[in-house]
Parts: structure tokens; sequence; C-alpha cells
């Protein structure tokens, strides 16, 4: 996974921790682990996640991008804010 957003030049480097759904129960964790749990979600269909990211201040609606699609691998871009996540799911599983 490749994370992208906040840079060293920002005064809040690290990257943005979120607040979201799954199967009706509260998680609390960075784009890079909702994007884990998407991934799993999608490749198994067993997870329901939230469309939107939260915040204490904020709401960011979930952005869903398909990149490429190269022999086995589908590549997706998830976005919240100024924040993505770059993921490649294997496509034989």
């Amino acid at each position: 996974m490749l994370v992208k957003g906040h840079t060293a030049e920002c005064p809040q480097s690290e990257p943005r921790r979120y607040a979201w759904q799954s199967d009706g129960h509260l998680c609390v964790g960075t784009l890079a682990e909702y994007a884990t749990a998407w991934e799993q979600g999608h490749c198994y269909g067993d997870l329901e996640l939230s469309a939107e990211l939260r915040t204490w201040s904020e709401t960011y609606p979930l952005q869903v991008r398909p990149l490429t699609t190269d022999d086995n691998w589908i590549s997706y871009q998830l976005a919240a804010g100024n924040e993505s996540v770059n993921l490649s799911i294997d496509g034989r599983s």
C-alpha cells in the first residue's frame, strides 16, 4: 500500500486518524487500516463498511477509483480528504 497526503512540511505530518463502522462496530485507524478492511470486504464480501470516514470535527466521503488491471492484480485508489491509499488486490482470489 502507498499512502499519500501529509508531508514532512505539514504541521500534522502523521496520517489522520478516522472512525468508521464495520459490521455495526465502531473502528478507529488510519486510511491504510481502513483500506485493509476494505480489501477484505471487497475480496470476500463478508464485511460491511461505512462509506464515510469521520474525524472529531469532519466527515469525509470515501472515494474509490479503479486504477489498473495487470494480469492477476487489480489496483485501486481509496481517498478521503487530501489523503489517498493505493492498493493492489490479487485477482486470482
